[in-house]
């Protein structure tokens, strides 16, 4: 059998894509359905696969359950990785003091340190997980006090930046969720394309909460949140699975099977 082509210009490692794989397993087979479309029985953690099998499967997931499935599942596969930035967290605490200073001088110091911390060490996984010619990465750029724009540039497909805003949402309200609100929005139309790929910018703005908030409980109410979006759009798939399976048996047996 002769399988499709994919664009090899960029690749993941397998350890990338079975953590992929392993966070999309809530959502049944769809992971594994695009892998056997490419005739791919199993991922060694060792090798390297086309950027595009991960896209692929994001893409699944995003037409089966929309955009809130795909922002989830970034959300969700940030805590699943949340090691990855202890150092992040460990500085902040060092420096949580600031964040209760009236010195808005001081906080916004602060601000900068951690975020650039923060971009550093996803610019640095980025260039590891993705293996290119291609300079692929997140830089940094301040407008104002509280204020910055994340610049991205992946081996991403354009669909998939609901993903990566999921990603970034976890781990800055990880970081600063707790004495600051997050405002975290894609400024549309000022990306473009470069050599196929897309490069990206959004905009993270923090204002100061009223008082602190538990960093555990705000994530478990975005986790919520997601969930709820979610689960509304699978209400749909049930109902329009009920509906076509309704015209061909009796309405007693279709009303047992729905309950």
């Amino acid at each position: 059998m002769d399988f499709k082509k994919l664009d090899d210009r960029a690749r993941v490692t397998g350890k990338t894509l079975l953590a992929t794989i392993s966070v999309m397993s809530d959502f049944g087979t769809l992971a594994s359905d695009v892998l056997r479309e490419y005739g791919i029985d199993q991922i060694d953690e060792n090798a390297e696969y086309s950027y595009e099998l991960r896209s692929l499967m994001h893409h699944a997931l995003l037409i089966k359950y929309g955009q809130v499935a795909l922002k989830g599942l970034g959300f969700q596969a940030s805590e699943r990785g949340i090691n990855l930035f202890q150092e992040v967290y460990k500085k902040r605490d060092e420096v949580e003091a600031n964040f209760l200073s009236d010195n808005l001088e001081l906080a916004s110091k602060t601000f900068d340190e951690l975020m650039k911390l923060w971009v550093d060490i996803a610019d640095s996984w980025t260039k590891s997980s993705m293996i290119s010619t291609l300079s692929f990465g997140l830089t940094l750029e301040k407008k104002i006090n509280f204020e910055y724009v994340v610049r991205t540039y992946h081996a991403n497909k354009t669909y998939q930046s609901s993903y990566l805003e999921g990603m970034c949402i976890f781990m800055l309200n990880k970081i600063f969720g707790k004495y600051w609100d997050l405002e975290f929005v894609k400024n549309e139309g000022a990306g473009f394309i470069d050599k196929g790929f897309p490069v990206e910018f959004y905009t993270a703005k923090f204002s100061k909460r009223a008082k602190a908030q538990s960093t555990e409980v705000l994530l478990l109410k975005q986790k919520s949140e997601f969930r709820e979006e979610l689960f509304k759009n699978v209400l749909k798939d049930i109902d329009y699975l009920s509906h076509q399976v309704g015209k061909y048996i009796p309405p007693q047996i279709h009303s047992a099977i729905l309950s």
